[in-house]
């Protein structure tokens, strides 16, 4: 009966507590304006709410699985914990693997990891940490957790915690945001008056001085068509009947230069928003580029990337051309138009050599026991060609690996009609290893 009591007694408390700490967040967020100053301010909450010693943000780098502390918070009677740089996936592979579950961590006693997770253990001691709780984040600008070491109340309640997480995720993606506005202000007041960056992945994108036009601007699919084409060969002048051709495939054009001239004409009434309407001119009885313009084309970067991941024997050149790769690849070539014969080569052609990056990246981790990263950049290669085996063994072995065992029987059974003998003992090695 007692039990009973004090089982109300705390529920009630944690409820009392909540609402007054969720109005006061509410108040400081209306008055506080610096997005650095309200995370401090949340972090402050849940130090409270949780009565710990120290409250914090850590940030991890999606690509080289490492965590750094961003913001942190201490109690005024705890000031000496040490501070918290997590290193690689291999150590803390539990982290990484929360989130993507979108799992909270919740350690209401260190010492209960210590048989299962020796090496977290000893770092958590190492930090004078006894108990723990982490709320992951995987949004548009940044993964990571918000953290609450020590806390000495509400420790298996993570209701609150993930609460104000959201807030802080908010902030952190405001302040990311700003930064990235801020470094594409200084590049566009950098760059010289004839210079463009031209994005083909995920769709047509052109960025200079005076603006940026996105190909959804262009409504006029001859238009869209004519400007894409002329880009992607503009290092030679093309025939007008070839250009005919483009735009009229099923029709005979009687005045080519005429009618290209009326598409040109068109064309610039969406160039000229941003600054570009000398984009496109005559030349040689045909149309061209104006070779005015110095144009940086993302693909062409994303092909010297693989190059250099491809030639290259250095682990941190190869870690670089790869970051650089992923960065550029954003989705298909063009997909606007990706039905389009001209268009089709280029697109599996790109689409290749980023599934064969991530092919041999997943080799690369899967070496090195960086499992989640590895099944994450198979589940990345399965999102491109949902039927590739090699992802799907990458996926299984992952599994294996990381003793997802029943979810790794059942996907294997699904997929052991499809797989060679050598791939069955290649999975084989990893489910029987442990």
């Amino acid at each position: 009966m007692d039990m009973d009591k004090n089982a109300v007694t705390a529920h009630l408390g944690l409820g009392v507590e909540y609402k007054r700490q969720m109005l006061a967040i509410e108040k400081n967020l209306s008055e506080i304006a610096d997005s650095s100053s309200i995370i401090n301010n949340l972090l402050s909450r849940l130090l409270f709410f949780y009565n710990a010693d120290r409250a914090y943000v850590i940030e991890f780098d999606g690509d080289l699985m490492v965590g750094t502390v961003t913001y942190e918070v201490y109690s005024q009677e705890q000031t000496d914990l040490l501070n918290i740089q997590y290193p690689q996936e291999s150590t803390f592979s539990r982290w990484i693997q929360q989130i993507y579950s979108n799992q909270p961590m919740i350690i209401p006693d260190v010492e209960a990891i210590k048989d299962d997770s020796p090496t977290e253990y000893e770092s958590l001691k190492k930090q004078n940490i006894s108990s723990q709780l982490a709320i992951p984040f995987s949004k548009k600008y940044t993964i990571g957790f918000v953290g609450i070491d020590n806390p000495r109340r509400f420790v298996t309640n993570s209701s609150f915690a993930f609460m104000v997480s959201y807030a802080i995720v908010a902030e952190l993606n405001e302040i990311k945001l700003q930064a990235s506005t801020e470094r594409l202000r200084k590049q566009l007041t950098t760059h010289q008056e004839t210079d463009l960056y031209v994005s083909f992945f995920g769709g047509l994108t052109i960025c200079g001085a005076h603006g940026t036009l996105h190909g959804d601007q262009i409504t006029a699919d001859q238009c869209y068509q004519l400007l894409v084409y002329l880009l992607i060969h503009r290092k030679r002048i093309r025939p007008l009947r070839e250009l005919a051709d483009v735009l009229w495939p099923e029709a005979a054009v009687a005045d080519p230069y005429r009618d290209i001239k009326n598409v040109v004409y068109r064309l610039k009434r969406f160039l000229v928003d941003v600054g570009l309407v000398d984009l496109v001119i005559g030349s040689s009885g045909s149309f061209i580029i104006n070779p005015k313009y110095m144009i940086y084309v993302d693909f062409e970067r994303f092909e010297k990337a693989y190059v250099e991941f491809q030639t290259d024997s250095s682990l941190a050149v190869k870690a670089t051309a790869f970051q650089m790769a992923s960065k550029l690849y954003k989705g298909s070539l063009l997909p606007r138009i990706e039905h389009l014969h001209w268009v089709m080569p280029r697109v599996s052609y790109y689409q290749g050599l980023y599934l064969q990056l991530l092919k041999t990246i997943i080799q690369c981790e899967i070496n090195e026991g960086l499992y989640s990263s590895a099944q994450r950049h198979a589940i990345t290669g399965l999102e491109i060609e949902p039927y590739d085996v090699d992802f799907k063994v990458a996926s299984v072995v992952c599994m294996y690996a990381m003793s997802n065992r029943s979810l790794a029987d059942s996907y294997y059974l699904n997929i052991e009609g499809e797989l060679t003998n050598q791939q069955k003992e290649y999975i084989a090695a990893f489910k029987y290893r442990n």
